[in-house]
């Protein structure tokens, strides 16, 4: 059940370490129900289980996120690859329609992460460039900005697996354990309950398996 990967183009040859420092913005604050049902599940698992996650529900943050591990969670669609935008619609309370549609540039998101995950539909897809040689994928925009490590999914993800996947990947990689067996036990995890591979093997690994955020445990 391990993920597949991509190599950057120049991986980490000595994995570095940190204080593992992880943060994850979703916009709560719109009101929309599946933003705000992951929002709620994935605070209880980590407050549960005792793990340190910095949470930001603003629809736009002041400026660009900094973190070990960055977390990203809003909407895509099949031509993200091309466009690279994430949305979410806004909601006002007792109304039946989204108020607002919103459009985020992923890129202007980010200030500096080793590890970006996105929770977006489509957010590992890649889309042939138009009269280039080349294919295009957010995922490969995130590790030319400097990430060192993508994860995304290449098909549209269900709102369970976020609060299930989150936790587990987030404390093996606090406990020393490098990107890739990060994900494979956060799949795994997931496919203990779901054994579809639209579920299990949704999230994929894209630049360096090597990169690690927090010293190993002795």
């Amino acid at each position: 059940v391990a993920p597949s990967y991509v190599l950057a183009d120049k991986p980490s040859e000595t994995p570095e370490s940190s204080p593992g420092k992880a943060l994850l913005w979703l916009p709560a604050e719109s009101g929309y129900s599946a933003i705000c049902y992951i929002h709620s599940k994935i605070q209880d698992a980590t407050e549960n289980q005792g793990l340190e996650l910095e949470i930001s529900t603003v629809l736009v943050p002041e400026a660009p996120l900094s973190a070990d591990v960055l977390f990203l969670c809003a909407h895509g669609g099949r031509g993200i690859g091309e466009f690279h935008s994430l949305s979410f619609d806004t909601y006002n309370a007792g109304e039946e329609g989204p108020e607002r549609a919103h459009i985020v540039e992923p890129e202007s998101l980010v200030q500096s992460a080793k590890i970006v995950v996105l929770f977006v539909c489509y957010g590992g897809k890649f889309q042939a460039a138009p009269f280039d040689h080349k294919q295009l994928s957010l995922a490969r925009t995130l590790l030319e900005k400097g990430v060192k490590s993508v994860v995304a999914s290449h098909w549209p993800l269900d709102v369970k697996i976020p609060p299930i996947w989150l936790p587990n990947f987030l404390r093996v990689l606090r406990q020393g354990s490098n990107v890739i067996q990060a994900v494979t036990h956060a799949n795994r995890a997931i496919y203990a309950l779901n054994k579809n591979p639209g579920a299990w093997a949704a999230l994929h690994l894209y630049g360096d398996p090597a990169t690690i955020v927090s010293p190993p445990v002795e």
